[in-house]
């Protein structure tokens, strides 16, 4: 399996008292500028801890190769089978069958690794369930639970 194009997507985010713009913007992989542009903020605004702010991030769309299933794309991204997997992306399972369709994967976004992050420190930050944060590839990594820093 492999992902295709990554999307731009945005994603709705709680404001944290410890967040900075320059931090947020670093894990999207967007400018300062272009964070406050989607937030519709000013420079140097404040942002109150409990605000609701939206994230410019990743989505996955995945399309299907020739020697993929359905069942087989359904439970490695955690669809409890390839009906489930239909109705959440709103895709024709006739069409995503014959490999004629993307698969928009919902619910999965991708950000950039900082220096220091775990993906512990990620499923905290998001309020994801423990062990659903993934580094995307298959390389060796001596420390399973630790990406890899985005380089810029």
């Amino acid at each position: 399996m492999r992902l295709w194009p990554l999307v731009r997507d945005l994603r709705p985010y709680e404001w944290r008292k410890e967040d900075t713009v320059a931090a947020l913007s670093k894990l999207c992989g967007c400018t300062e500028q272009e964070f406050l542009e989607t937030n519709h903020l000013a420079a140097g605004a404040p942002i109150p801890p409990g605000s609701r702010v939206i994230l410019p991030c990743w989505s996955a769309v995945y399309r299907l190769d020739p020697w993929d299933t359905l069942e087989r794309v359904a439970k490695a991204f955690g669809f409890k089978n390839i009906k489930e997997l239909a109705r959440l992306t709103r895709a024709d399972l006739s069409a995503m069958q014959s490999g004629a369709a993307d698969i928009r994967l919902p619910g999965w976004h991708f950000v950039y690794a900082r220096e220091g992050d775990t993906l512990d420190a990620i499923e905290q930050q998001f309020r994801l369930p423990s062990g659903s944060a993934l580094t995307v590839g298959r390389c060796y990594h001596p420390w399973p639970r630790l990406p890899f820093p985005a380089k810029y």
